[in-house]
């Protein structure tokens, strides 16, 4: 008797895809774009800026496709979620996917429709085009935008954290989407992105872009790592709630049960309102 679970596709082999992606687009930027190997550059050149590594990563391409391709399922998957927890009767842990699927949302938007990009239109013309106008947009942006995704974590997360690969997931998702939300908000603060990546241009690729492509410092870090570090947190988020879709097809009895942490991070995690009323023993959702 075959046993069809083996054939069930898991949040793993769609991150293992993910990173196949990433390191074999690497590896064959690398080979022709630097190496140029039996003269494959040539079919390439047409490209914009004649760069292979350029054309798969720059806006509105393959790389960035996939992040609104994940995304877009987050928001979907977020939107199942919520309505099967609803239907069996959830009252905490359906709360958890109605924020992620909002903020899911939200970072569609952005990442589609650059969002952050409008708002600096109309600071630039209240308070000036500075760097420090520019820097505060975006600081402004993705905080409340990660604000949404903590109130997620913070008030609902233990209801979900009973999923081990679920919790590895989403820390992976938030922590890449952390680090690209920051640099990319600081870049213009001592154009820090173009000084690192002229470093990684002459340090690590010894310039060779350079006689025949110019310039492209500050494109390796806004396009080639910038968009893999989101590609990575997009596809990470999705995971985690896939992950969890899979977990409760065989653990229904946790739904809504809270996960025990101990320490600090116990008190930072629990339930919002449970810190306000832990006399009472009782916990009362929002």
């Amino acid at each position: 008797m075959v046993d069809n679970k083996r054939f069930k596709i898991q949040p793993k082999h769609v991150f293992a895809l993910v990173i196949m992606y990433l390191v074999s687009t690497w590896i064959l930027s690398y080979l022709i774009d630097i190496r140029n190997i039996f003269n494959l550059q040539r079919y390439v050149r047409n490209f914009h800026r004649g760069l292979l590594w350029f054309q798969l990563y720059k806006e509105a391409q393959i790389t960035e496709i996939l992040q609104w391709s994940f995304l877009g399922s987050s928001m979907l998957m977020c939107g199942y979620m919520w309505g099967k927890l609803k239907t069996m009767g959830s009252q905490y842990t359906y709360k958890f996917f109605l924020f992620m699927g909002l903020g899911s949302t939200i970072m569609m938007m952005e990442d589609a429709g650059n969002v952050r990009h409008n708002m600096k239109e109309y600071t630039h013309y209240l308070f000036g085009a500075t760097t420090t106008v520019t820097v505060m947009t975006e600081m402004v942006f993705y905080t409340m935008l990660g604000a949404i995704m903590m109130f997620a974590i913070i008030g609902y997360g233990p209801y979900v954290w009973h999923a081990v690969k679920t919790r590895f997931y989403l820390i992976t998702g938030f922590g890449a989407y952390m680090v690209a939300s920051i640099a990319s908000a600081t870049r213009d603060i001592n154009d820090w992105y173009e000084i690192a990546g002229k470093w990684i241009h002459e340090v690590v690729f010894h310039n060779i872009m350079l006689d025949r492509f110019g310039y492209v410092g500050f494109y390796i870090m806004d396009v080639l790592i910038e968009e893999s570090i989101e590609l990575i947190g997009a596809s990470a988020i999705f995971c985690g709630i896939f992950a969890y879709l899979r977990f409760i097809e065989d653990n229904k009895e946790l739904i809504d049960q809270e996960y025990q942490l101990n320490g600090l991070f116990a008190r930072l995690m629990r339930h919002p309102r449970s810190i306000l009323v832990r006399k009472s023993g009782g916990h009362h959702g929002l």
